[in-house]
């Protein structure tokens, strides 16, 4: 709980080490991340498999479902300024509903995930925004700060930030942490 937490990233290898990263890229694939390559490396957990932003909130929305995967529908109407529906939006016909992880297993993790925003790394979405509501979250950093993200949910939204470069060589140094890059986009 507390390594998640904190982004201790030598719990996270150690438990990539355990299970496996094969199965880590089946999980990931199940929660969202449909189109990104995995490679099944240990260092996957570090950040060295860049996803998509979409992927991650998808992921993130797998979990606030309680497990289970919906398509993601990037808009779900068009309104005017009256407010008169001018276009409504369904997912892909061909996606329904899986789950992708047991209930009990996800609801565990979204727990763990309060504690990111509670005591860990995204704090400041508390102190600095307000938010006071029941979320959950997490910052992240992929390999030597070229991206950073923050993730925040709860059981009815999910939203999402990424900053980074599409130049890997290219990269932020101290303000690629997530919680320094991503978080206040998802705070404002």
């Amino acid at each position: 709980h507390d390594g998640l937490a904190q982004s201790k990233n030598t719990i996270t290898a150690l438990l990539m080490q355990k299970i496996g990263p094969q199965r880590v890229v089946q999980l990931a694939q199940a929660l969202g991340v449909r189109q990104s390559k995995l490679e099944p490396v240990l260092s996957l957990g570090l950040g060295t498999s860049p996803v998509t932003l979409i992927e991650m909130v998808t992921s993130y929305g797998t979990l606030a479902n309680a497990g289970v995967y919906h398509a993601p529908v990037i808009l779900l109407r068009v309104e005017d300024r009256h407010g008169k529906v001018l276009e409504q939006f369904a997912p892909p016909a061909d996606t329904q509903p899986a789950p992708a992880m047991p209930r009990k297993q996800a609801l565990m993790l979204v727990n763990t995930l309060r504690g990111a925003i509670d005591e860990g790394t995204g704090t400041a979405i508390r102190w600095r925004y307000g938010i006071t509501a029941d979320v959950a979250g997490k910052t992240g950093t992929t390999q030597d700060n070229t991206d950073g993200w923050f993730i925040l949910m709860s059981p009815q939204l999910v939203a999402g930030a990424r900053v980074g470069f599409n130049d890997n060589s290219v990269t932020m140094g101290n303000w690629g942490q997530g919680a320094r890059s991503a978080l206040p986009m998802v705070g404002e």
